[in-house]
Formats: structure tokens, sequence, C-alpha cells
């Protein structure tokens, strides 16, 4: 979660055009209302994805937050272990105690140190973790009402709690009283906050740190970061389709390593998942959702089906377009049906002279019309524009 909660029900987004605000879903999408029910209490380490050895120590090598078992790397796990792997925690007891003024002071065991945000389905918090195995870690605690997010965060909670990945951002625990109206999401604090936020003043995306566009090398690295997200959530079957800079936040790892800030893909309000899909199968939906301004051409036709794959890559090269000039585009001023109109013609405005030409092919193959012509995921993390990012000390 970020200092400012960018969840598609924040009330900010009545600030935004209509273009950039979330689209209500339209149906055919996530799981059932009782889909999160049936989470396990346990904590397991991820030991079938090579790229979890990337993840910060304290995620690693022990039970993120000290509850049962502790699994080392080099405990050799039990087929029963790799088929469940990783799996947030499942409370069902919620225990707050509240200050003088109604605001929560305590939640079960964590010690709540400030709010964070405030959105349409309610708020997070700040807080750390009495007795945590790992000192000075802090929490986002959102908590959210049952009535008012309806079927909605249980489909949430439905794909995240077993996505384990350097650059998703971790569920670690449910909290939720059967009686009570409340359910508390514990969630990684990222205090970076979003890589860009829209300005309705400017008109564009400004990343906090330069208020303006990224430079291209830092582009390139959160860039990669995304593509490899999106990579792991296609291995899990999972599809986004709500990809913008306000759902990509910044995690710091404050250890003094060459590359301290990567970004991590949240907020899976609009997500779906298939376990049963192929491996090469194609994700196919009619179903429409996130926010207009990400969609894909093919997301626009009438009635048609679409591969979520593909737009979830489509709108990762929107996000690769805005990193660089902080603008849109397209014009997302204009209505609905003219926005949809300039999504379906859409044609890749003149790139200026200050990007170079593994920036410029990149984007160009990203953001074809036609889904058939585009790059995909392994040739991205090919490109020229990517090699240039060094890997980490702790990538091999």
């Amino acid at each position: 979660m970020s200092l400012d909660d960018d969840d598609d029900d924040d009330d900010d987004d009545d600030d935004m055009p209509p273009p950039m605000a979330p689209v209500v879903p339209l149906g055919g999408g996530g799981a059932g209302a009782g889909a999160a029910a049936v989470m396990q209490q346990q904590f397991f380490v991820d030991y079938d994805d090579d790229d979890d050895d990337d993840l910060p120590p304290e995620m690693a090598p022990v039970v993120p937050l000290g509850m049962g078992a502790t699994v080392g790397p080099e405990a050799e796990p039990s087929p029963e272990d790799a088929a469940v792997a990783w799996c947030a925690r499942d409370t069902p007891k919620l225990d707050v105690e509240h200050d003088g003024d109604g605001s929560p002071r305590r939640i079960n065991d964590y010690v709540v140190e400030r709010e964070l945000g405030a959105g349409s389905f309610g708020r997070v918090y700040l807080a750390r973790r009495e007795g945590d195995a790992v000192a000075g870690r802090r929490f986002a605690l959102k908590m959210c009402s049952r009535r008012r997010s309806g079927a909605r965060l249980d489909a949430e909670v439905a794909v995240t709690r077993r996505l384990f990945h350097r650059n998703v951002c971790l569920l670690f625990e449910r909290i939720a009283a059967p009686m009570s109206d409340d359910v508390v999401l514990v969630q990684e604090y990222m205090a970076g906050g979003p890589v860009m936020t829209w300005s309705n003043e400017e008109h564009c995306y400004l990343c906090p740190d330069t208020e303006g566009p990224l430079d291209a090398d830092t582009a390139a690295l959160y860039f990669r970061d995304l593509v490899c997200g999106l990579r792991y959530l296609r291995s899990r079957r999972v599809v986004h389709r709500d990809v913008k800079p306000d759902n990509l936040l910044i995690y710091d790892y404050g250890d003094g390593r060459p590359q301290p800030r990567r970004l991590r893909i949240c907020d899976f309000g609009c997500a779906e998942q298939r376990p049963d899909l192929a491996e090469e199968e194609p994700f196919l939906t009619r179903s429409t959702e996130g926010t207009i301004a990400f969609w894909s051409p093919e997301m626009c036709a009438a009635n048609g089906r679409f591969c979520a794959y593909a737009a979830d890559l489509w709108a990762a090269g929107i996000c690769l377009y805005c990193f660089i000039y902080g603008a849109m585009p397209i014009d997302i001023s204009d209505s609905h049906e003219e926005l949809l109109k300039q999504i379906r013609s859409f044609e890749l405005p003149p790139l200026g002279d200050e990007v170079d030409a593994d920036l410029r092919s990149l984007l160009q193959r990203m953001l074809a019309n036609a889904a058939a012509e585009r790059v995909r995921i392994a040739e991205i993390l090919a490109s020229p524009f990517l090699v240039r990012v060094p890997p980490d000390d702790d990538e091999g």
C-alpha cells in the first residue's frame, strides 16, 4: 500500500477526469463471494519460482509474521508444501482498541501508528506488529467494510493470497470475525508510494521525486520490474486488468544495495484468475474492467473477445510512455465515446529526439494497434532498452 491509498475505491478518483477513473466491473471476472473463506492458516515460502531468490531477505527465509512453522531455504519442502506454496494467513478473530476520537490504536497484535489514507470502502493504517521477527518492519492495514466492498474484496483476496513475488505487493494476512462488518488486510507497506501520480492541474502523470517524468534509466528499471511482475502473474494464470501508474508502488529496501527502490504491482480489485488454464492457452474474455484510458484497441470492439494477457501488456506499454513523457498518448479529455474511438484507431504520437532508438522500437512494438503485431514478454525483457539495467547483487 502507498502513503496515499490509491485503491480504485479511493475518494480521490472523484477528482479524476472520467477516462482516468476506474470502471465498475461489467461482469465475467473474479471469484465468488465466499472464495476467500477457505484461506489456510499457515504461511509457506514459494519454492517453485526462480525469481523468488530476488526477494528481500526478510521475506524469504522465515515465515514473514513469525506465525506457524519456520521454513528456511535449506529445508526440503514436502509435496504438500510445494503444492500449497505461499498462502496468506486467515485470522477469524478481530479485536480493535480505539482512541478517544474513535480511531483504532490497536488491531489484534498490530499497533497502529497513523492513518495513511481513506477511500469509499474504508481506511488504511500504518502499523507495526508486536513480536515481529523483523525489527522495525511496518505494515499497511487496509480496514474495509464487507457491506460496502461486497464480493469484490473477497475476489481480490482469493487472487492475491497465494501470490509471492518481488514485483507483487504481498498480502500477509486477512483478519475477519464472522459477525463483524470489518475486514482487515495486512499488506506490505510501500513507503515509496505510487511510481507516478495523476495531476489534474498539469494534466499529466508526475513522479514524486522529480515532479516530472522519469529519467530513462529509472524508467527502464521500473518497467522491467513491471514486466517481470506480469510474467509471474501469467505463470499463475492471473490477469490484473487495471495496470496503470497509480497501481504501481515503490518498495524501498533501505539496506544500501545499488538498486534500493523497486516497483511492485498492487490493487488486484479487478483481477481474475483461471488456475485450470493451460500454459500456452490465451486468457480470453469479454469482460472490460479497469481504467478506460489504459484499455487496448481490442477491448473497445463491440462484443468482441480479447486476450486479457495482451491487454495487460498494452497497459504496461502505456505506463512506459507515461514514465518517459508524463503525458498520456491519447487525449483523455474527450467524451467516453470519443475516447473509445481514439483507442480503436490508436496511433503512437511522434516521439521526440530525446527518445533513443531502443526505447522508440520498444514503444512502437508494444503499442501496435493490432494485437498480433505486438511484442511478447520474452522479447520485451530481451530488448536493448531493458538489457541496460544491471542485475542486482542477489540475482546471481
